[in-house]
């Protein structure tokens, strides 16, 4: 029957659907708060399959001070939208300047930095990646 022809079971074609789960919400200022010299950063979400993790961020630059960041493990990327302010990013040696609206995205497994460009502050979505 119907079910054969939608090579499914006749319990799975009558059967509640799961319950949705609700939405999470994590509020302004909540998430675990990670502080260095000049990153500050509130993680919002953690995502975790099929050998991979996924951290998001809610980032910024509390000081001008330049931050070098020692390299994470192999398979680690690092993409920030940032939404305010200027600042240097990236491999110590191919670090590069993005502004408000810009996107970047690179490879962390090696000495990265962060450097505030200018009197506003950076802010944006930094999310973190790693395959095994």
């Amino acid at each position: 029957g119907l079910a054969n022809a939608l090579d499914t079971t006749l319990a799975a074609l009558i059967a509640e659907p799961p319950p949705i789960d609700p939405p999470n919400i994590v509020r302004s200022g909540e998430g675990n708060h990670v502080k260095g010299q000049a990153v500050e950063a509130w993680l919002l979400e953690t995502i975790t399959g099929r050998g991979a993790i996924t951290e998001i961020y809610d980032f910024r630059l509390h000081t001008s001070t330049l931050q070098r960041s020692a390299a994470h493990p192999t398979g680690t990327r690092e993409h920030l939208r940032l939404h305010a302010g200027r600042m240097r990013i990236g491999p110590v040696s191919h670090a590069a300047e993005i502004a408000a609206g810009d996107f970047i995205t690179f490879d962390a497994s090696t000495e990265h930095l962060y450097q505030r460009l200018g009197r506003a502050v950076p802010q944006g979505l930094l999310v973190i990646s790693r395959t095994s």
